[in-house]
Formats: structure tokens, sequence, C-alpha cells
């Protein structure tokens, strides 16, 4: 197990890495933790080597990724709420944009992914 620890944005950023052999290769594992609260897991499957710049890289942005598309798919549902849309039209998505920008959270998820 390997943890990889740091702040971004005043919020303890901690990811939990494993990895386990199987009969096609080996798997690299992780859960993302931010201030200790479990946001998100991911696994990635290798065949031969990985041809990543450190160890468990893919993993940990694939984890962040998902929690950003949860955390997107969730303001789009409150976003399209709140205004009473149906679809979101071409100009819709543009004012979509400026309300994620808004959400602290995926600018949080964002930055974690800038730094990996």
């Amino acid at each position: 197990m390997e943890l990889k620890k740091f702040d971004v944005n005043g919020k303890q950023v901690e990811f939990v890495n494993q990895w386990r052999g199987n009969r096609s290769g080996f798997v690299h594992e992780t859960t993302l933790f931010i201030d200790g609260r479990q946001i998100a897991e991911a696994k990635c499957q290798y065949y031969n080597r990985t041809w990543e710049s450190y160890t468990y890289q893919t993993v940990m942005k694939r984890a962040v990724s998902n929690a950003e598309d949860e955390e997107i798919a969730y303001a789009k549902e409150k976003f399209m709420r709140e205004n009473q849309y149906k679809k979101l039209t071409a100009e819709r998505r543009a004012e979509f944009e400026e309300y994620c920008k808004q959400v602290e959270f995926i600018q949080l998820l964002r930055a974690i992914y800038a730094k990996l």
C-alpha cells in the first residue's frame, strides 16, 4: 500500500493506492479522500507495464475524473431544475459552464487533477 498526501486549496487530499497481480497482468486501485472523507475509487488493469510518469498516476487521475463526472451530473440536474429547463441547448451549455465555475467542489477536483 502506498499513500500520496498533499494540500490543495486548503484541503487535505489523500490517495490510498494498492496493486495486485491477476492472471492477465496486474491492477492498480486507489481510493480518494478529501479531509478524511472518502470521495471516489478507481481501478486500472495493466497487461504488461505502465507508461506513467510515476506509479499510480493513471488510476489517481481516473478517481478524480470519476468524482468530477458525478459532481457535474449532480450540478447539471440542479441547474436544469433551478432554471426549469428541459433541454441543455448550446446557449444553455455555456451558461451551465459558468454555473460550474461557481461550484467550489468541482473547482477543487479540477485543481487536484491538475496537480497530478
